[in-house]
C-alpha cells in the first residue's frame, strides 16, 4: 500500500506564517 501511495509533503513553514504572523518574528 505504501508503494502506491506517495509520501505526504513535508510541513511548510510558509503556510504557518500566513496563519500566525507572530511566527515570522520568531524566525
Amino acid at each position: 500500500e505504501q508503494r502506491t501511495h506517495p509520501p505526504p509533503p513535508p510541513p511548510t513553514i510558509t503556510s504557518n506564517v500566513q496563519q500566525q504572523p507572530l511566527s515570522s518574528a520568531d524566525i
